[in-house]
């Protein structure tokens, strides 16, 4: 058992299904095009947003696709010539 396990047993589990939630919207909604890129930039939000002390699984899952979503906006911004 791991030391994050004895102070909050569901909390693996919470990240993972915060990984899941934001993944599953973003391929709902047409927004994946690179699978393994939306899966870098969702873990990294959600690595990030632990670091800061955030913990609830939907919050984590919310800033995930938020992250995503403005990275994806300004990738296309910037092909499309847009400031």
């Amino acid at each position: 058992m791991t030391v994050t396990q004895m102070i909050d047993p569901g909390f693996e589990q919470d990240v993972e299904a915060a990984f899941d939630i934001a993944l599953n919207f973003l391929r709902a909604t047409g927004q994946v095009g690179d699978e393994r890129q939306a899966k870098e930039i969702v873990a990294a939000s959600i690595a990030r947003h632990l670091r800061k002390g955030e913990r609830h699984r939907i919050l984590l899952a919310n800033h995930a696709i938020g992250d995503y979503e403005a990275r994806f906006l300004v990738e296309h911004a910037a092909v499309r010539g847009y400031s």
